[in-house]
């Protein structure tokens, strides 16, 4: 009846030989869920009582097997179920405030009582955080209700982001047992979220940029630091060319990184300077390939040179982005959380879908050499980013996927014996 289990097991059926005298009994469960109708008339959905059919074979055209059973009308409970749960924000940052939201579904027999206050708890890693408790307008048959953790176990309801991990949060709905169910074995969910690294600080982002010339309108040297993937500085079709940045003032940095288009340099040097006048050699670059071109150094200055000799291409040169940064540097103990970094981790980006570019953080507990490599869903690589000798520690690299197609892709960390796959989605 539509108030009990609804778990119906069809006798009477022939057992299936699958191999000379092997037989097997089939067993279906049956919930509401299987059974509902929308009612247009009530505009809800609804179960209804009476004698059903159950064909069973090796396909729809082939259904040898059949039995029927009668649902008859008994009484009417709900069935509350946690169906997701979110956080906002969906990235937590270290430090960051984090709110706890659910999707409630109801998929018993009857709506829930509008005069009975509905009961969700939020926990993270087994500790109570916030709840949801009010009066709410009935959870229809088969219908939904977004709820929000807004009432806080310790004051504040929402919670804090401590340290750099992974975290477990249970939601928990009706966890007081104050509304008759059909079924409360199903009542909480758990879900596994990240905590996040804060992103470094870009040195040279829309600070003022200047450069030898340009190929045209649309393609000024400041959009190689406006933080836009989709838009690039590009010179005339000649060498030498250069483009510089006034940081505007003297400033440390242990990273440049430089985005090229199709027309890169393969010649070239990275020069600093603290007056615009007087230039050092930093880096002199004689077999660049172009794609993302990462420079790991110690230094400090206010101006930054990137000075072409000779063109990869028939093109000029041509920056979607040059970004400085001064990256904390990390051992095999974590600065973060101050615990030992122990096992090696690949993290999943952030963030993910993205737009042109994510964030991939992973950890190292001892030195070694490391590749972080991705693939298109037919096992093609298309991109690389890590292929070198790395200390222990805690390293994060950008993944920029501006010259590829939207669609499903993995990437790849070894190092060692380890080895770890992960996924990313990437819209355009």
């Amino acid at each position: 009846s539509p108030g009990q289990e609804l778990v119906k097991e069809l006798k009477g059926f022939k057992r299936i030989p699958l191999h000379v005298g092997e037989t097997k009994t089939v067993t279906f469960q049956i919930s509401p869920n299987e059974l509902y109708y929308f009612d247009e008339m009530t505009q809800r959905y609804n179960i209804a009582p009476g004698l059903y059919s159950v064909k069973v074979g090796p396909s729809s055209a082939n259904l040898p097997l059949q039995s029927t059973f009668e649902l008859t009308n008994g009484t009417l409970y709900p069935d509350l179920q946690i169906a997701n749960i979110k956080i906002v924000p969906a990235f937590p940052l270290k430090g960051d405030k984090v709110q706890f939201l659910a999707t409630i579904l109801n998929r018993g027999t009857t709506a829930t009582p509008s005069n009975q206050p509905l009961e969700v708890l939020f926990k993270v890693n087994g500790t109570d955080v916030s709840k949801y408790s009010e009066l709410t307008e009935s959870i229809s048959v088969g219908g939904m209700k977004l709820i929000n953790g807004d009432i806080g176990i310790r004051g504040d309801f929402t919670w804090t982001a401590e340290r750099i991990a992974d975290f477990t949060v249970q939601a928990a709905v009706n966890y007081l047992n104050a509304i008759s169910e059909r079924n409360i074995t199903n009542n909480s969910k758990t879900a596994i979220f990240k905590v996040y690294d804060t992103p470094p600080e870009n040195l040279a982002l829309r600070k003022l940029a200047i450069a030898s010339s340009i190929e045209g309108a649309g393609l000024e040297a400041s959009r190689a630091v406006d933080g836009n993937y989709a838009t690039r500085w590009s010179s005339q079709f000649s060498d030498p060319q250069w483009l510089l940045i006034d940081l505007g003032s003297v400033q440390t940095f242990n990273q440049i990184r430089l985005y090229w288009e199709t027309a890169y340099g393969k010649e070239y040097k990275i020069q600093i300077s603290d007056n615009g006048s007087s230039w050092a050699d930093i880096i002199h670059k004689t077999d660049g390939v172009g794609g993302i071109e990462k420079y790991d150094l110690q230094t400090a200055a206010r101006f930054i040179r990137i000075y072409g000799f000779k063109r990869g291409t028939e093109w000029g040169y041509s920056l979607y982005e040059v970004e400085v940064y001064f990256l904390e540097k990390t051992s095999a103990r974590d600065g973060n959380n101050l615990q030992e970094i122990k096992d090696y981790v690949l993290y999943g980006n952030f963030p993910n879908p993205f737009n042109s570019s994510t964030i991939i953080v992973y950890q190292m507990p001892k030195d070694g050499r490391v590749s972080i490599k991705v693939y298109n869903t037919l096992g093609q690589e298309v991109a690389i980013l890590v292929d070198e000798e790395k200390p222990a520690g805690k390293y994060q690299v950008v993944f920029n996927a501006k010259n590829l197609s939207s669609g499903i892709y993995f990437y790849e960390m070894r190092s060692g014996e380890f080895t770890a796959v992960k996924k990313l989605c990437f819209v355009r």
